[in-house]
């Protein structure tokens, strides 16, 4: 069966409830980028930024002891608890929805509920018990269906929008009495149809860096996603040099479906970008690079779509979810972050899942599988070769997980 959720930008093709394909757009003035590529070089920096001071960026912990994970069965939704040092879960602690994603800032989980949901709920990360819920102010026509929150120094919360060109600037401080109080207007990085589908969000010091996919009617890449920075103390898109072009990094995949902190760079600063391929993205220097091209992807039978999530265990290898070319279920590939992906391997088979979401905790791997026969959380040693599963059924996570977030 074919997942509901196709992974670009946090599941976006599924979340606009549109059908998607994996067909090679004409790409126009950007085929002469790709021309260029090759596996230590993609795109990077269109307007170099200038402003405030970057600092690490700010991404859930890569050593959790427990993970937030949201369940729906396409009618419901909640969320649960899972514990890494017991592999106990706590099931159904909140009530969620049919398309929701968690994501933590300090001691709060916030749980966006996104395609013609808009809204978002805040809860206590001990317990998950609800300190808040708001709705997101409406579209003029549609769904904002929002994709990702992230958190400026002073504790401000940024929601990136993907059905509106817009980021919304959020107090959050008081949980039971949310303002929305300014929108950040993202019109200037939009494609031809006025918006630029905006998904995943970091914020690194008084940066954020936000992704757009930049996508046609049809929800195909006009051209190379984009991350783009925008000044959170003017709450501004960054200028070029020439104030006038929008500062952005013009990336060598399409779409974005997860960030992480490369753990070669102690600074904090550089990004692991999964797209079509696996980038490494400096925010200092405005490098743009692959680690493991799309080609090398393509040439495994892993093209477009099919990745979904990845994560870096403590040996230094990479870690990919990715979709059967039927989409019959999912694997688990893995690679070092030095061989340009001449080692990828495929480690696990024959899962199911409507995300592709996992863990890397210390020499395991948590996958969310939704298979008929028992949805739920496995477990997989990767100390292994080929990795070995610890859990001899799925630990039920009461409904199908969809997705998770790691927790301290």
């Amino acid at each position: 069966m074919m997942p509901r959720s196709i992974l670009f930008s946090l599941t976006a093709c599924a979340s606009l409830g549109s059908s998607c394909t994996d067909t090679t757009p004409d790409l126009g003035s950007d085929a002469a980028v790709d021309s260029d590529l090759d596996d230590s070089s993609t795109g990077g920096m269109e307007d170099s930024p200038t402003g405030p001071v970057l600092a690490v960026c700010s991404l859930p912990t890569t050593e959790p002891s427990r993970l937030a994970i949201v369940t729906s069965d396409n009618a419901t939704g909640a969320v649960g608890l899972a514990d890494v040092a017991t592999r106990t879960l706590q099931n159904d602690l909140a009530l969620s929805d049919t398309d929701s994603v968690p994501f933590v800032h300090n001691d709060r989980v916030y749980v966006l509920h996104r395609f013609m949901l808009d809204y978002v709920d805040v809860l206590a990360a001990d317990d998950l018990r609800r300190l808040g819920q708001f709705a997101l102010n409406p579209a003029p026509t549609g769904s904002l269906n929002p994709h990702a929150i992230a958190f400026d120094p002073r504790g401000v919360a940024y929601v990136s929008l993907f059905g509106a060109p817009e980021v919304r600037v959020i107090d959050v401080s008081n949980p039971a009495a949310v303002a929305q109080f300014a929108s950040i207007d993202m019109t200037s990085v939009a494609d031809p149809d006025g918006n630029p589908e905006l998904g995943l969000a970091v914020a690194c010091g008084d940066y954020l860096w936000v992704a757009a996919s930049r996508l046609d009617p049809d929800w195909q890449p006009v051209d190379h996603t984009r991350l783009v920075a925008i000044d959170t103390t003017t709450r501004t898109v960054l200028p070029a040099a020439d104030g006038v072009t929008p500062g952005s990094l013009i990336l060598g995949g399409r779409g974005v479906r997860k960030l992480r902190l490369d753990p070669r760079d102690p600074s904090g600063t550089t990004l692991l970008v999964l797209n079509t391929g696996l980038e490494r993205v400096d925010l200092v220097t405005g490098d743009v690079s692959w680690v493991i091209s799309d080609a090398t992807f393509e040439a495994a039978g892993l093209a477009g779509y099919q990745l979904s999530q990845f994560d870096v265990a403590a040996d230094g290898r990479v870690y990919f979810s990715a979709a059967n070319a039927d989409w019959t279920g999912f694997s688990i590939w893995r690679a070092s972050l030095t061989a340009a992906g001449a080692d990828l391997t495929k480690v696990v088979s024959g899962l199911d899942s409507v995300t592709g979401a996992f863990e890397v905790v210390g020499n395991d791997v948590w996958f969310l599988d939704t298979s008929a026969e028992g949805s739920g959380v496995r477990i997989f040693n990767l100390a292994v070769d080929p990795a070995v599963e610890v859990t001899t059924t799925p630990m039920s996570t009461g409904l199908p997980p969809y997705e998770l977030v790691a927790l301290p």
